[in-house]
């Protein structure tokens, strides 16, 4: 990897605002939030629900990552475990992009059901998402599905050209775009970090689905990452990073 540099500074900015003269990259050009977990803090930084012994636990591995367990005691097809920024944050809106990604790995592909994505502030993600944008698979099913959510109604889903790999870490995201109204979901090994040299992954560079929601909901959304068994044993998912931005 090569390096450039802008011995000047460089900056978002037009020159009339603020930080248009200062040479430096505007840190709130973007509403923006994320976690690489870290330096994870999950009783102050998110609402962590789960039933029974669910829990949420970093572990020794690198680049931070956390390991969610649902229910452990006499474990039931309905144990989740779900952590959630405790604000509705982010604003959808029909003039401005906004995106999400997640890397996660899952022990069983098929079995447990997952949401991931910015859905509306609720403990019980596989019960009532009422709105939202998010990635999502079921019980029973290998397959990933694009899901838009207004007024506790669907507005689009598409099942994504994708199918992910036991204990193998895989990114999954979406970009709404306002030019067509378009939401396009991402999935694939490799999709973040530097991929100079040819390192892309090119079979799954995206998209691998796209919807164009009838509605697009004007409810505050708040990242979130849930996983349920779906079976009568304990599931577990790890979660590496996420990250959310929107256009101001």
């Amino acid at each position: 990897m090569s390096t450039s540099r802008f011995t000047n500074g460089f900056t978002q900015n037009s020159s009339f605002q603020p930080f248009g003269q200062m040479g430096i990259p505007d840190p709130v050009w973007m509403m923006q939030d994320s976690d690489d977990m870290f330096n994870v803090a999950m009783a102050t930084g998110y609402t962590v629900s789960a039933t029974g012994n669910g829990a949420v636990t970093k572990q020794n591995a690198a680049g931070g990552v956390v390991l969610f367990t649902t229910n452990t005691s006499t474990p039931l097809a309905t144990d989740y475990v779900s952590i959630q920024r405790p604000n509705g944050n982010f604003q959808l809106s029909s003039s401005a992009k906004t995106a999400f990604v997640a890397r996660i790995s899952l022990a069983d592909i098929v079995n447990p059901s997952v949401d991931i994505g910015l859905i509306d502030v609720t403990s019980t993600p596989f019960s009532d998402i009422t709105d939202g944008i998010y990635l999502s698979t079921v019980s029973g099913s290998s397959t990933w599905s694009l899901i838009a959510r207004s007024g506790n109604s669907t507005v689009g889903s598409a099942a994504l050209n994708f199918t992910p790999v036991a204990n193998t870490f895989f990114d999954i995201g979406f970009l709404y775009t306002p030019e067509f109204g378009n939401v396009i979901a991402f999935a694939g090994s490799n999709l973040v970090g530097n991929k100079s040299g040819g390192q892309e992954d090119r079979a799954l560079l995206g998209p691998v689905a796209r919807i164009t929601p009838t509605a697009l909901t004007s409810a505050l959304l708040s990242p979130t990452i849930s996983i349920q068994s779906g079976t009568a044993t304990s599931k577990t998912m790890q979660l590496d990073f996420w990250s959310c931005a929107t256009e101001r």
